[in-house]
């Protein structure tokens, strides 16, 4: 079964992921990392579009970690020294 996403976005995907991220998807999947591996290299048949999914998540989360971290260093008082 030939995966609906294109490699192209696999890669963007992949590239965008934490470093943890894939043993992340494996464990939020309950599935082995090599079975994320070959999913993100578009060879994973159906799971494919599950790991995809599991990584927009696992981005988006990371995403809003950064964003936190802005705001609340914005928001710190920074006294001369």
């Amino acid at each position: 079964m030939k995966s609906q996403l294109s490699t192209k976005y696999l890669d963007k995907l992949k590239t965008a992921l934490p470093s943890d991220g894939m043993e992340r998807i494996s464990e939020k999947l309950n599935i082995s990392l090599s079975t994320v591996s070959r999913s993100l290299a578009g060879k994973g048949g159906k799971r494919v579009n599950q790991v995809a999914e599991a990584a927009i998540d696992i981005i988006g989360e990371e995403q809003q970690k950064v964003k936190n971290l802005e705001k609340k260093i914005d928001s710190l008082e920074i006294l001369p020294v």
